[in-house]
């Protein structure tokens, strides 16, 4: 860590300096970021890395305490090498060099072996926040439980910044679905919905209630509502779209 961009520029100039121009571990995707219409800034990619926390211990514990800037109820992880990250980048020009390197923006960790919490932690850093990048990887962990053939949910108890990008990231999920299974004139159940999205029943009913778009009657367990003049679930997130089809995992087993 450094104080000031001077003291990294020197670091990164000085003879047998940092070579590293991006996270350890496998690239597990990499996807080119869109610009708006009309934006001057050159064109990013950015990927998403899986480090093991059991081969690079030590890179592993410096991003731990690098995110416990941003979350007041970090802890130090004491078994790094149970837990994998996920780390996102984007794809810059090095100012010293002109070749490209990474730049972290957030990431998130999970247990190895753990099928029922998805998510461990869960960090965007300020410079890249309101870019749908935290969105974007809690989508990537949802991804990883539906290849583990299970329903996942993140540890508790999550932030406020967590709590509120998973409820949303819940209901334009949940409404999503809805909305398919409203246009196809399919029956909906909260079973369909978990394996659609690879939730917990008890997210998806807290999700659904929290939202007014479920009711309690008592011949029947539940009754889903979905008005027609609810909004579609996107662009409502304002995130990168994600494709499951462009992320290479496993490529370890977890």
């Amino acid at each position: 860590f450094f104080k000031t961009r001077v003291e990294l520029d020197r670091h990164l100039k000085k003879a047998g300096g940092c070579k590293l121009q991006h996270p350890p571990g496998n690239e597990v995707l990499r996807v080119p970021l869109q610009r708006p219409t009309g934006c001057t800034e050159d064109a990013r990619t950015f990927s998403v890395f899986e480090v093991e926390g059991g081969k690079y211990p030590q890179y592993c514990a410096r991003l731990c305490r690098l995110s416990k800037m941003y979350l007041r109820a970090k802890q130090p992880c004491p078994a790094l090498k149970t837990f994998a990250f996920f780390v996102l980048c984007e794809w810059v020009r090095s100012r010293t060099t002109g070749k490209p390197r990474a730049t972290i923006a957030g990431y998130f960790s999970r247990e190895v072996g753990q099928k029922i919490h998805n998510l461990a932690c869960i960090v965007v850093f300020a410079p890249y926040q309101r870019r749908g990048y935290g969105h974007y990887l809690i989508s990537i962990s949802y991804e990883v439980s539906r290849r583990l053939h299970a329903f996942g949910t993140p540890e508790r108890p999550l932030s406020d910044l967590g709590e509120k990008a998973f409820g949303k990231w819940w209901r334009a999920r949940c409404l999503e679905v809805i909305h398919e299974a409203r246009e196809q004139g399919t029956t909906l159940t909260i079973s369909a919905i978990a394996e659609k999205t690879r939730m917990t029943y008890e997210d998806i009913e807290a999700c659904l209630s929290a939202n007014g778009l479920m009711q309690k009657k008592r011949e029947k367990p539940f009754k889903l509502v979905a008005h027609k003049n609810q909004p579609r679930p996107y662009p409502g997130l304002h995130c990168p779209p994600f494709d499951p089809e462009e992320l290479s995992w496993p490529i370890a087993s977890l």
